[in-house]
């Protein structure tokens, strides 16, 4: 087995072929602006190894160390797993290489379809709250009073609880 140094080349050429596949990934866990760094830091640590074996399977490689790294960040937001539905993140219990049931099929379709409900604003600071985002930290963002994210809030749960009913 060889093992030797990645150049800057070889490390590019990689991430041009493996970043979106990582990032699809990554992103069934997390919302896709944490599943971007998630990427960039993988690879980092990629370019932090001194050597690698070329023969192993580089994309399992890179799928350790991003799986590691988004778990890492979960555990560190103290938040649940994320699982996308078209583009969009949402939490759905442990959904992490679970198989789906019939049960966890339909659960995830009537929460798809109560999401969906939702106003643009009431799915963006949804998400972003269960992100890890304090509603002061997404009134700066949307530069909106605090009042206004809490209010979007109750109605988005109200919304779901609703849908869902």
């Amino acid at each position: 087995m060889e093992k030797r140094l990645l150049s800057t080349q070889e490390i590019a050429s990689l991430y041009e072929r493996y970043a979106h596949m990582i990032y699809t990934r990554i992103c069934k866990m997390l919302p896709g602006h944490l599943a971007e760094e998630i990427v960039q830091d993988t690879f980092k640590k990629l370019c932090e190894k001194p050597e690698i074996n070329t023969e192993s399977n580089l994309l399992a490689y890179l799928y350790v160390i991003s799986m590691n790294l988004a778990k890492d960040k979960i555990r560190r937001l103290q938040c649940k797993p994320m699982y996308v539905f078209s583009q969009e993140c949402f939490p759905v219990e442990e959904v992490i290489e679970a198989p789906d049931t019939p049960e966890q099929v339909l659960t995830r379709v009537e929460l798809q379809k109560a999401f969906k409900t939702l106003s643009h604003d009431q799915q963006q600071v949804l998400l972003d709250l269960l992100s890890g985002y304090k509603a002061h930290e997404m009134a700066q963002k949307y530069q909106v009073h605090p009042s206004t994210i809490w209010k979007k809030l109750q109605q988005a749960r109200e919304q779901l609880q609703e849908a869902l009913s």
